[in-house]
């Protein structure tokens, strides 16, 4: 299934919601629900959105049912259960990239055997550079990434400086913490850090890069 057009980003903020509000609840939103959320005039203004999102896959409606709203898991092999997770933008395995936890450039399925906890704790992050390489992770792989405020030495990590996100390896010592690259490229050195960083969670899984897969078909949102 290819998408007829991509998912704008305020289609995909209304996604997210849909997503979210489902996992809180156990059952779908209204339009209301949707209408107040976003501020919309009119449930004109839903409908069109849920109509987009409905064309493009990634949502199913009964329109005879108040909450008629089902999400779509895409690209399903026969018996596996998977789940939506937000691409949140690129952290870098070298010089540090843009991350924005509030942005969103697509969702990707994802194999829910690899979720310990609620989807909302989980994100993805397309890699960028070889200062992992050695750790498994490559260019432009979607790194999976658990939220946690709970991290052990040799964790692969996500860390966010200056608003630029990294991902390196975590180890903690007395005074400081050092963030260290696991490469075949030596010209990659550790980062000591104190204070001017925020560890935003622990690396899960790699899912090798998307598009070198023919049944794997999800595009990034221009």
């Amino acid at each position: 299934m290819k998408y007829t057009k991509k998912p704008t980003k305020k289609q995909l903020e209304v996604l997210d919601f849909i997503q979210k509000y489902i996992e809180k609840h156990n059952i779908a939103p209204l339009i209301e629900d949707i209408k107040s959320a976003f501020q919309f005039k009119s449930t004109r203004s839903v409908a069109q959105y849920l109509d987009a999102l409905t064309r493009q896959g990634y949502i199913e409606r009964n329109r005879k049912q108040k909450r008629g709203i089902q999400l779509v898991s895409h690209y399903q092999e026969p018996g596996l259960d998977t789940v939506l997770v937000p691409l949140r933008g690129t952290a870098s395995c070298g010089q540090p990239s843009f991350y924005a936890d509030d942005n969103i450039e697509n969702f990707y399925s994802v194999d829910s055997r690899l979720l310990t906890s609620k989807v909302n704790n989980y994100f993805l992050v397309r890699s960028c550079g070889t200062s992992m390489n050695k750790a498994g992770i490559k260019d432009n792989d979607l790194v999976l990434v658990e939220k946690t405020d709970y991290f052990a030495n040799g964790d692969r990590v996500v860390a966010v400086i200056d608003g630029l996100a990294i991902i390196k390896n975590f180890s903690k010592g007395d005074s400081s913490i050092v963030l260290y690259p696991s490469s075949s490229d030596d010209k990659h050195k550790p980062l000591i850090v104190k204070d001017d960083f925020n560890l935003v969670g622990r690396v899960v899984d790699i899912l090798p890069d998307p598009e070198s897969f023919n049944d794997i078909r999800y595009e990034p949102v221009s």
